[in-house]
Formats: C-alpha cells, structure tokens, sequence
C-alpha cells in the first residue's frame, strides 16, 4: 500500500455574498484554556497540553478564550474574571459586574456562558457576550469591550468617561437563558450571535458598524419542549455555520437544525430522545455538520457503576426516524464511574471540536488523558475513536469551551475534504466542508491526466496518474 501526497494548487467557490475566502483561516481559536487548570495549545504538532496559573479558572464554569489571528493567546474569562495572556486578571472599576461575581460559598457561584468575540476591521478590541442564570442582571444577553493594547500590552476593559455601573455594558435581551453560542455569516466577515428565550432562538448579527440590537427569532418546534432548568451546557454550530445542535439534558433528547447564515434563521428541526434509561451529557458536530456525536450514560444493573459512552448518529442517513437508526456507538470500552472503598471516580463528559478538525472528549476526572475522535466527518468507525488518544499530563476534569469554531475553517484550506492516505492505484474523494456552495471547480494539480485534471461536481473524484 502507497500514499499519494495531494496538493491541490486551486479551488474557486462562490456561497452567498463570497469575499475574501483566500486567507480567511485564522487562529482565534488555538490556545484553549478551560477549568481546573487545564489547558491546550494547538499552535504546535503535535497539540501541547498547557498548564494554567493554580489561581485562575476553577471547575466547573463555561470557558471562552480568544486568540490573535497568529495564535497569540489574547484574553480568556469565566465569564466572572477575565485573565490576559499573562494569566492574570483584568482590574473591574465596578463591583456589579454584569454576570455576577465570585461569592461564598462557591457552590452559589452564578453560572455563565461567556463568549469572546473580535470586533470586525479592528485587531485590538474584542466584545465579551455573556449570559447568567444570577448576578444583578440575570437571564440578561449582554455585552462590553475589551482593548487587548491598554495598560502596556496586558489589556483591560474599555469604561467610557464618565463611567458609571451600568453605561460600559449593553443589554441586548431579557428573559435568555445561559446557552450562547456564534458562527460566522456567509460573507465570512460578519458574525451571528444566538442565545435561545422562550422557545425560540435570537440571532444577532455583529458588523463592522456593531452590534446589532434587532434580533433575528427563530422558534424551535413545539415537540422540542421546554428546558425547566439550566445545567451546563451550550448549545454549538458545526464549524461550515450550516447546523446547531442543542442538548436538552433535562428532557433527555437533542435538537438539531438548519442554519441559514444570510438571514439568520433556523429550520428544519430533528429530534432524537434517549433511550431508556440512558442519559445525556454532551454534544458535538462535526465540522462539516453531517455527524452528530452525543455522550451519554446507563447504570450497570449488577454493580450500580455509571457506563459512559459516545455515540454517533449520521444527520445525512435520511429522515429524522433514519437519522436515528443510523446510531452507532463508538465506545468498545466505556468509562466507568463510581465509587470503591477507597475512592470514587466521576466522568464530567464533554465533547469539544478543535481547530484541527478532531474531536476531544473528556475522560475521569482524576484520569490524565482525553479521548479523541480523530476523523469525525468519517461514518461509523471510520471516524477513528481513539480510547485514552491525547495524553492532557494533568487531572483537567473537563473541557467546557464556548468559541466561534468558524475561524478555524477556510474554503481553501481546512474547508478541504480530501483522504490524503490512499492506495495509488484508487481514485481518492473530494468534497467541501461548506455544503451550501452555489459552484465548485477543482484543480487536481494532475496536467497529465488531461481534461480529468477539472471538475466542477460539488463532490469530486480523482484517479492520480502518479503517486
């Protein structure tokens, strides 16, 4: 067997409004700092686990970080402290700081979903969104600036003069729920910004003009049902900002459904319920939307030990009843949580999409590596779930990250699907990450195979006539 090394010398695309493509790809996304001192560094190859100062980010709150667009970590925050790239934390003028603050006991902790944004044509600002279930403004979309060139390079936050405790922020809705997340507009310069109130979704769409106050609503459909609580979790786009998912952990079931980012609206719900008596953790997508991996847990009946797996359901098999059969589990060997007459073990189960395109999964909470799955477009076990597959060289606990996954995908180089290990003697399989594309034409970088060396199918196919 022989690998053919591809290069692809030229791709040209046109989706909605297409400027700037060539390029795009950034680096916002590549210092990933998240709870119990845990931390990643996907700058390097291969990625680096990093390890953050002992007094910043305490388990188990939702973690935001932004970086550069060459990778340099910029701010990171709870949603409660913000910390520079120095690990530490920016100085608050005021004490009744938009989503809450640090309170004893810690259990009372608001919980928050922060989400770190760059202002658009400006590389030293950056919005902070947030939403909390406490704190003086609960329930509250809101946001302030952050100039990463303040104060010597350290960076703060940005008070107009005169401040006062309420003029710095701005409030874009009531009544939301903690769940935030933001993908980019097909333009891929401007951003959307989703929380979900009241049965329905709330898009805002963020310009090089600003924020925008009118939101874009979208109502989820009615045998979603309600979520009665809140617990930690978010709601996440596929990195081609085509598809949402939504992880309805107190009704047991997940929600996933189209996005159009032109208009900002959502459609074409599908619903999967657990079976019973198996319980959801978390969720992901997969980059290009066509996978959808969830972890979830049944009780051992003899020995009352939690089973933790993850499966993965193909959103492409068909209707919402094929969608589901399709489920298959990916887990030969499920972490195992409970307690012994010495210790016990949890599982805090999430699932985070990285900048290089594989999938992470925490593990025990006192267990040093993560599980990855390493081709999360593939199907079934082509996706490669590797068991135990990053060594993190520290207890993390978890990674609960809320970042925008479209910086990390350009047309022209991530937004690539291509097998680069292929038998010689086989034709290898092309295809985009972004879906939507109106026409394709590929350049295979192959002269000698003549007028085959073009294609313009949005799925292509090509026989090298070398290695």
């Amino acid at each position: 067997m022989r690998s053919n090394q591809l290069k692809i010398p030229g791709l040209a695309l046109t989706c909605c409004l297409l400027i700037q493509l060539a390029g795009f790809a950034q680096k916002r996304n590549n210092v990933w700092m998240f709870g119990s001192k845990g931390g990643l560094n996907f700058n390097t190859t291969p990625v680096t686990p990093l390890n953050t100062n002992p007094n910043t980010i305490k388990f188990p709150n939702t973690i935001s970080s932004i970086s550069d667009t060459a990778g340099n970590l910029v701010f990171y925050t709870d949603g409660i402290a913000i910390w520079d790239r120095y690990h530490r934390k920016l100085d608050k003028r005021y004490t009744g700081w938009p989503w809450g603050d640090y309170v004893v006991p810690e259990s009372f902790h608001p919980y928050n979903v922060p989400l770190l944004v760059p202002y658009i044509g400006n590389d030293s600002l950056y919005y902070l969104f947030g939403v909390s279930n406490g704190g003086p403004w609960p329930k509250n979309l809101q946001y302030l600036t952050l100039n990463s060139k303040m104060y010597a390079e350290r960076g703060g936050i940005v008070y107009p003069e005169p401040s006062t405790p309420v003029n710095y922020f701005t409030s874009l809705l009531t009544n939301a729920l903690p769940l935030l997340a933001g993908t980019h507009h097909c333009n891929r310069k401007d951003i959307w910004i989703t929380t979900y109130k009241e049965n329905a979704f709330y898009s805002f769409l963020v310009t090089a003009a600003g924020v925008s106050s009118t939101p874009v609503i979208s109502s989820l459909p009615s045998a979603a049902g309600k979520p009665d609580t809140v617990r930690k979790y978010n709601i996440k786009f596929s990195a081609n900002g085509e598809k949402i998912v939504f992880p309805m952990i107190d009704k047991n079931r997940i929600l996933v459904m189209d996005f159009n980012n032109l208009t900002g609206e959502f459609n074409d719900p599908a619903i999967f319920n657990m079976e019973p008596g198996e319980t959801l953790e978390d969720v992901e997508l997969s980059p290009d939307g066509s996978k959808l991996y969830y972890g979830s847990y049944v009780i051992d009946p003899e020995s009352g030990i939690e089973l933790h797996n993850i499966s993965q359901v193909d959103l492409e098999a068909g209707t919402p009843e094929q969608m589901r059969q399709s489920t298959a589990m990916l887990t030969a060997f499920p972490d195992r949580a409970g307690c012994t007459p010495r210790t016990c073990f949890y599982v805090y189960r999430t699932l985070q999409l990285g900048p290089d395109g594989k999938i992470y999964a925490s593990m025990r909470s006192n267990f040093p590596f993560a599980s990855v799955i390493e081709e999360p477009n593939e199907k079934g076990t082509q996706a490669r779930y590797m068991f135990s597959g990053f060594n993190m060289k520290r207890e993390y606990v978890h990674m609960s990250m809320n970042y925008i996954r479209s910086f990390s995908y350009s047309a022209k180089e991530n937004g690539i699907q291509a097998k680069k290990a292929n038998c010689a003697d086989l034709p290898v399989d092309f295809s985009l990450l972004y879906e939507r594309a109106d026409s394709v034409k590929w350049d295979f970088g192959d002269a000698a195979s003549g007028a085959a060396n073009y294609s313009t199918a949005l799925n292509a196919q090509h026989r090298f006539t070398t290695p």
